[in-house]
């Protein structure tokens, strides 16, 4: 706040912020709660609602005294978008708890189900590479969110109803999906190792995956180990 009292002297700047959480204190239980120090939580909707209120038009003020002046900044504050891995970015915004069925929070197209052995129950779903990918938008978000409204019981496009973050940022285009969590310790971790190692278990198309030649595997782990593997 020096920093802004010095140069920014009886001005009113807005603060944009980035907001981060994790996913095992809010997706243990059918309540949410954000976890805080001292093994404490706290419910995370009352917690929206205090910062939807704080946010609200308000502006604060930092006094500070400099060269024997006294100075005064203002400020308002700015949810610019939140983050974090998928499942708290799933609970926050009031969706399924598995929401393979639709890839994510974004678009509308259903994944495609690829079996992983015999028997029934043996899959998984994984991403369908459509080719026109049709991306949700806050307009779309508001028109399924009323039909939730009116049917609280009914699930539409993964959407349990409205995003508790509804206020705080524009939903869906200001939630950041968490690089870290979701691509370089999750899903694409496991598909490059499978392309490496090959999997004969798993069919797409009816395609079996075969494992790359010595050769390729070498290439394969020099050039991505420091990145995924």
């Amino acid at each position: 706040m020096k920093y802004f009292l010095r140069n920014y002297n009886g001005e009113t700047r807005t603060l944009n912020l980035l907001f981060h959480t994790n996913g095992a204190p809010l997706s243990k239980s059918s309540k949410i709660y954000l976890q805080k120090l001292k093994n404490q939580s706290e419910d995370f909707n009352i917690i929206c609602n205090e910062l939807r209120s704080e946010l609200k038009n308000k502006v604060y003020s930092v006094k500070g005294f400099y060269q024997n002046k006294d100075i005064n900044f203002y400020y308002r504050l700015n949810i610019e978008s939140i983050t974090g891995n998928i499942l708290a970015l799933r609970k926050a915004n009031n969706l399924t708890g598995c929401n393979g069925n639709y890839r994510c929070t974004y678009c509308f197209h259903k994944g495609a189900y690829a079996k992983t052995g015999s028997g029934a129950g043996n899959g998984k779903m994984v991403f369908n590479n459509v080719k026109d990918m049709s991306l949700r938008t806050s307009s779309e978000y508001e028109r399924f969110a009323k039909m939730l409204d009116n049917n609280p019981s009914q699930v539409m496009f993964g959407m349990n109803g409205r995003s508790h973050l509804e206020g705080i940022v524009n939903v869906p285009e200001d939630i950041v999906i968490d690089y870290m969590h979701t691509v370089l310790l999750g899903p694409i971790k496991k598909d490059m190792t499978t392309i490496r190692d090959g999997d004969k278990k798993i069919f797409a198309n009816n395609y079996k995956i075969p494992k790359l030649k010595e050769r390729a595997i070498n290439f394969f782990d020099n050039s991505l180990k420091t990145f995924i593997l």
